[in-house]
C-alpha cells in the first residue's frame, strides 16, 4: 500500500481524497470542538490567502488535515497523515503547471460553516464540491490523454 500511494497519478490521488474528505467532514461536524473551530478558522485564512504555489499546497494539505483531526477517528487521522504528503505534493504539482484550477475558497468556507453549524450533510457536500472540480478536470484530461 506504502509504494502504490508513491506512484500514484494525480487523479487517483483526488479520488481517495474525495472519499477521506466527506466522510471526515460529517465526522467533524459532529464532534468539532471549539479548539478545532479556531484551528481551522486560522488554517483556512491561510489557505485563502496563499499565492505562491508551495505555499497553497501546504495550507491547503493543513486545513484538510485539520478537518480529519477534528473527525475525531484515529484510524482516519492515521490513513490521512500518510495520505497528506502525497496529496501536498499534487497540490504543488497542479499550481506549478498551472493544469487545473481548483475549487476556490467558496466550497472550503461552506465546508467550515457546515462544520461550525454540526450539519453533517452540508459538511460532506461542502468537502465534495471542494474536491470535485479538480477531479472532473483530471478525469477529463485522462480521457483526452
Amino acid at each position: 500500500m506504502l509504494r502504490r500511494f508513491g506512484t500514484a497519478d494525480v487523479r487517483e490521488v483526488f479520488e481517495v481524497q474525495l472519499g477521506f474528505d466527506v466522510q471526515a467532514a460529517q465526522l467533524a461536524a459532529m464532534r468539532r470542538t471549539d479548539v478545532d473551530l479556531r484551528r481551522l478558522r486560522s488554517l483556512l485564512a491561510a489557505r485563502n490567502h496563499a499565492t505562491a504555489p508551495e505555499e497553497f499546497a501546504r495550507a491547503d494539505a493543513d486545513f484538510h488535515l485539520a478537518v480529519v483531526e477534528a473527525a475525531g477517528n484515529s484510524v482516519l487521522l492515521e490513513c490521512y497523515r500518510f495520505f497528506v504528503g502525497r496529496l501536498h505534493d499534487s497540490l504543488h504539482a497542479l499550481r506549478t503547471q498551472d493544469v487545473i484550477q481548483e475549487s476556490g475558497a467558496e466550497p472550503h468556507d461552506a465546508l467550515l460553516a457546515a462544520i461550525e453549524a454540526g450539519d453533517e450533510a452540508a459538511a460532506a457536500a461542502a468537502a465534495a464540491a471542494a474536491i470535485r472540480p479538480s477531479l472532473n478536470a483530471l478525469t477529463e484530461q485522462f480521457r483526452v490523454s
